[in-house]
């Protein structure tokens, strides 16, 4: 007995009842709802037993279904394993909580950004945007505070993080955006108008625009930059993305399509819009050899798939929504069922909790120590409940590469620690 998910077009209570463009088309929408499967993920193996269902996961009003999944191996969890715990340590400070520290950021590549106050207390602010500097793990300024955020970098996701040694930062005094490295060295001067983070050894920017003679302006058009400044891929596109997975977005004409780290267009403009998400940013991306892709002109109309990095378009676009794949599993939304659900790379429907068990094993390993808050402050313990870091900061932040940034009423510090088993 076939039941058709409710992804689109009409529902048919058996397969044989249905024309075969029809489960052509929607072949990815189409369960088998007596079966058993497994689903193996770091070495462990799960049979999923597909039973008469409880309604949780209803689509079809005459057909339901539930699944359950049941570890063949006992003695494995999908629980992250347990670091071993830290048998006697202290606190350091790295940079006590002084003045200058108004706003910090988490480490990347042992460089962290800053943000300060001038000595009378306020706040340096360059055109409504606050100025950055870096510093390095000893809490020494390698790269002064006074320069911003890149345009194309919204403030409200921090700080820009360095990425193959590099961080692009603009200038107040130039206006343009120029690379430095982890020593504070300007390594391509401030000669971009934008810029992103390098990925896989080259970044996107974007060149500064032209005005004529006329007086109209050129805009400028995105190209690719290595780790040494010089252009690889000429300034051609509308808009450029970092790559993924040896690809990248890029936007030209109106479309979106993707290019090699060559510039050789692998996947034609084809495109109105693309979902992905890197790291912090927001960027189309593919996500274990699958980028979502749609098919429409208005966002209101558009229809999402799967595409491989060939362009084949793998899963149908069958859904209003559709998310990146993260340990074999995507969510989307069904169009008439109008509910989230989950597939596999395969495009076949699983249930919340097989989804669940592929996400829990890619969590990281817990941290050693864990941010603790009581009566109002902050702290730090470890994973039997010990204080390690007294209990007395306005705020903390997680460590990150070993560092941990702790506030004292206005002004931030650096810690770290240091283990003397």
């Amino acid at each position: 007995m076939l039941a058709l998910a409710s992804c689109g077009g009409d529902d048919y209570d058996n397969g044989d009842d249905a024309p075969d463009d029809v489960l052509n088309d929607y072949d990815h929408c189409i369960e088998d709802t007596d079966y058993n499967d497994d689903y193996e993920t770091n070495g462990v193996t799960y049979e999923l037993d597909y039973t008469e269902s409880d309604g949780e996961y209803e689509y079809d009003t005459e057909s339901e279904d539930d699944y359950n999944d049941e570890p063949l191996a006992e003695e494995h969890s999908l629980e992250p394993p347990i670091p071993v715990a830290l048998t006697n340590p202290v606190v350091r400070w790295v940079v006590e909580p002084i003045w200058q520290f108004d706003a910090v950021f988490d480490f990347s590549e042992g460089m962290a950004a800053v943000e300060y106050y001038d000595r009378d207390g306020e706040v340096v602010f360059w055109d409504y945007e606050h100025i950055l500097g870096y510093i390095n793990r000893l809490g020494e300024i390698v790269i002064p505070v006074e320069f911003r955020h890149w345009p194309g970098f919204y403030s409200h996701r921090g700080a820009p993080p360095f990425s193959h040694g590099r961080v692009a930062l603009q200038s107040n005094e130039h206006g343009g955006v120029g690379i430095f490295d982890t020593y504070g060295n300007i390594v391509v001067p401030f000669e971009f108008a934008d810029a992103w983070i390098f990925s896989e050894g080259l970044m996107a920017v974007r060149e500064r625009s032209v005005q004529s003679e006329d007086g109209t302006w050129t805009h400028g058009l995105w190209g690719y930059i290595n780790v040494y400044g010089e252009l690889v891929i000429p300034f051609q596109f509308g808009y450029a993305v970092p790559f993924n997975e040896g690809l990248a977005a890029v936007f030209y004409n109106g479309l979106w399509g993707f290019i090699d780290q060559t510039g050789e267009l692998i996947i034609p403009h084809q495109f109105h819009f693309l979902q992905g998400q890197a790291d912090s940013f927001f960027v189309p991306v593919f996500s274990e050899g699958l980028a979502a892709v749609n098919i429409g002109e208005r966002w209101d109309e558009m229809l999402w798939g799967y595409i491989d990095q060939s362009g084949y378009m793998v899963i149908p676009a069958v859904f209003r929504d559709a998310q990146n794949f993260r340990g074999g599993i995507a969510s989307v939304f069904c169009l008439e069922s109008n509910q989230r659900r989950y597939i596999d790379t395969s495009g076949n429907f699983v249930s919340e909790e097989y989804a669940r068990a592929a996400q829990r094993a890619l969590e990281p390993v817990p941290p050693l120590l864990s941010r603790y808050f009581v009566d109002g402050m902050w702290g730090f313990v470890d994973q039997d409940g010990n204080v390690v870091v007294p209990i007395e900061f306005s705020e903390v932040r997680d460590f990150s590469e070993g560092l941990a940034w702790v506030r004292q009423g206005r002004f931030w510090g650096l810690i770290e620690i240091v283990d003397y088993s």
